[in-house]
């Protein structure tokens, strides 16, 4: 029941990210939950994702009415309805915490991305994503003792250690996934220092918009606008990754 309970789960995750043409490498069912595991979505439009985690969640909102119809059919009893509910409910509840990558996790991360840098953004959700699982590693050791939840823990502990050693590689999809992709949602101007390095400069990148740079150049006496892409440019290149960008000028590449 559990089993059928998550496939259904991951398959709505699946068929919403096939529906939006994303490429889905696998769905994994493990013995205390599922992932499904689709393309790196650093730089899919907001909307998009948004439906994607959405269609896990709901899809144990359809199950559970159609639990409740199917009392009246010789296979399905009272019981078999009660035991269906309690495990629907508890995977949706435990689902909708915020910690990653639970669907409650990636919703939370999302509204950062869209308020924050991606890079503040991630450091945010990964802090927040770790103090609720040591809060559940409290409860499961004093409250709750439970063999099952500590498997699950012990999951999302690892899971969160691979996230923090990988950051470094995270970011750099993000960077590359911008410089191959046209989907911005907006154009959005930053102001900066002119001391401010390439290392720095980048940080300030936003999912979903395309930044210009503004900065006051004492040398010329005037305010100079630099587009996001020539930063990027300038971080991927790791000779100029501590360069001011005061330095860099469109002409230089």
């Amino acid at each position: 029941m559990i089993f059928t309970i998550v496939f259904i789960h991951e398959l709505g995750h699946a068929v919403t990210a096939r529906f939006f043409k994303w490429t889905i490498y696998k769905i994994e069912l493990l013995p205390f939950g599922g992932v499904a595991e689709v393309e790196d979505t650093s730089n899919k439009p907001f909307h998009e994702e948004l439906i994607v985690i959405l269609a896990g969640p709901v899809q144990h909102l359809w199950m559970m009415v159609l639990s409740y119809y199917c009392i009246a059919l010789p296979f399905w009893s009272t019981y078999d309805h009660q035991l269906f509910i309690w495990h629907n409910m508890m995977i949706l509840l435990f689902n909708v915490l915020p910690i990653l990558p639970l669907d409650g996790g990636r919703l939370l991360q999302l509204l950062f991305m869209y308020r924050f840098p991606y890079a503040q953004a991630i450091t945010v959700m990964r802090n927040v994503s770790l103090f609720f699982l040591l809060v559940l590693c409290f409860i499961a050791s004093v409250i709750y003792l439970s063999l099952h939840l500590w498997m699950i823990l012990i999951f999302l502990l690892i899971i969160h250690y691979l996230e923090w050693k990988q950051r470094y590689y995270t970011f750099m999809k993000f960077i590359l996934g911008k410089q191959s992709s046209s989907i911005f949602t907006k154009q959005a101007n930053v102001h900066v220092s002119n001391l401010i390095t390439v290392k720095e400069a980048v940080k300030l990148c936003k999912r979903g918009s395309s930044l210009t740079f503004n900065y006051f150049d004492p040398t010329v006496g005037k305010h100079v606008q630099l587009h996001e892409e020539i930063i990027r440019v300038a971080y991927l290149d790791r000779k100029r990754i501590h360069h001011r960008i005061c330095d860099l000028t469109p002409a230089q590449f």
